[in-house]
């Protein structure tokens, strides 16, 4: 998917070589897609384009990235802008740059939809077999550096397990990153070849936060597929306690390992741990690691809560496996890996 919000900045920033008094037109003649030939093979101009670029500037206008010149005009291919916040304006500088060319604001400005294209490729099936000899899934998410991101016991798990591409090949692997604290269901998967996947960044999740789920649930009768629900945050569950919006509601014990989590209202299912919880803004907010269990028989046998919510972990703790972590090595057979014990 093309990033349109960068190309704008730096076309209006007259420090990269912009003129200010430019228009929204001068930027239209330097990009193809936004002209077409007719039957006749006159050119004309593609309306649709011009439409999507006016509306993204003036959201840009609206966050302060830009500023028009002529916002009484009632042509928006006339609009003249320049940029008006420049990095040196934000606290941390260098993130405002990562964060304007890894998709940031087109995300917030696109929706879901364009994100889940954006990162269709990026989140792949852990296919493999559980010590109960079944066929089993789970789902992992690329960070960069040839690094996939998955719920710990999506490989503890399994006896065997394998990392795909999307078309079904298999992604070499040379180690697992585990936690030296196995209350962190987190795990990294160091691939053994360069990965050419567009990578996630990492974010915080907040209350209410709208957020897409993106995993291969299991589906009877079919080959893993992804599925993609959208959904918000729920709660978080700190340590000895339950948390609602807007006030603390009880303090209560939790079968749950002493971590803070949140809970998503996305229907998951078990093949959706390991999954990305992703924020409107592109940015991983957190990894499915268990569904919600009901009152009848809890943890211990019990049923799955009907309703499907996701217990997650927060991306802070990725960052935890990465520094505190003890790299297992891992063995090829028969086209699966197991973990050397």
């Amino acid at each position: 998917m093309e990033l349109i919000v960068p190309q704008l900045y730096k076309f209006f920033d007259k420090v990269e070589g912009g003129k200010i008094g430019q228009n929204l037109f001068d930027f239209i003649r330097t990009r193809d897609v936004c002209f077409f030939k007719d039957k006749y093979g006159e050119t004309n101009i593609n309306i649709s384009q011009i439409n999507y670029l006016s509306t993204i500037c003036k959201k840009m206008v609206e966050d302060g990235l830009l500023t028009n010149l002529n916002p009484s005009s009632n042509s928006p291919t006339t609009d003249k802008y320049f940029v008006q916040l420049r990095p040196a304006n934000f606290e941390y500088p260098e993130l405002f740059e990562k964060q304007l060319a890894y998709g940031y604001y087109d995300f917030a400005y696109n929706g879901f939809p364009f994100i889940r294209e954006h990162f269709f490729e990026s989140v792949v099936p852990i296919v493999g077999i559980n010590k109960k000899g079944d066929i089993d899934i789970g789902t992992a998410y690329y960070i960069g550096d040839n690094m996939f991101v998955t719920a710990a016991h999506c490989v503890l798990d399994l006896s065997r397990f394998a990392l795909q591409y999307q078309d079904g090949n298999q992604i070499k692997v040379s180690s697992v990153m585990l936690s030296d604290n196995n209350s962190i269901d987190l795990a990294i998967i160091k691939a053994d070849e360069e990965i050419r996947l567009t990578p996630f960044m990492l974010g915080d999740p907040n209350i209410l936060d709208e957020i897409l789920v993106m995993g291969y649930p299991p589906i009877p009768g079919m080959d893993a597929v992804l599925i993609s629900e959208t959904g918000s945050v729920s709660t978080f569950i700190p340590p000895a306690q339950k948390a609602s919006a807007g006030q603390v509601v009880a303090e209560t014990k939790s079968y749950l390992p002493p971590m803070d989590y949140f809970m998503i209202n996305c229907r998951v299912k078990g093949g959706n741990s390991g999954g990305p919880v992703i924020n409107k803004h592109g940015l991983v907010v957190g990894t499915v690691v268990s569904l919600v269990y009901d009152s009848q028989g809890g943890s211990n046998g019990g049923r799955y809560d009907i309703m499907g919510f996701g217990t997650c972990l927060s991306s802070k703790y990725i960052l935890n496996v990465q520094q505190d972590s003890v790299a297992q090595e891992v063995e090829l057979s028969n086209g699966y890996y197991s973990i050397l014990k």
